[in-house]
């Protein structure tokens, strides 16, 4: 999965989990992660991340920092 994202959109990935709302996000990004079903809004009407979002998210953490 991981290699299918561009940097922008594990960019955004990252984004909206580290900051939520508020924060800028590249629309064509985000539709693409939608697409892939990482990121759906919640019944309280907020972007979060899937199950597998979250998955894919730990992943590039670890691919970035080495860390969990």
């Amino acid at each position: 999965m991981l290699r299918q994202l561009s940097q922008v959109e594990r960019e955004n990935l990252l984004k909206l989990q580290d900051s939520g709302a508020g924060v800028n996000f590249d629309q064509i990004a985000m539709a693409k992660l939608f697409v892939l079903q990482l990121i759906e809004v919640n019944s309280e009407g907020r972007l979060v991340l899937t199950r597998l979002g979250r998955q894919v998210y730990e992943a590039i953490r670890i691919e970035n920092t080495g860390i969990r």
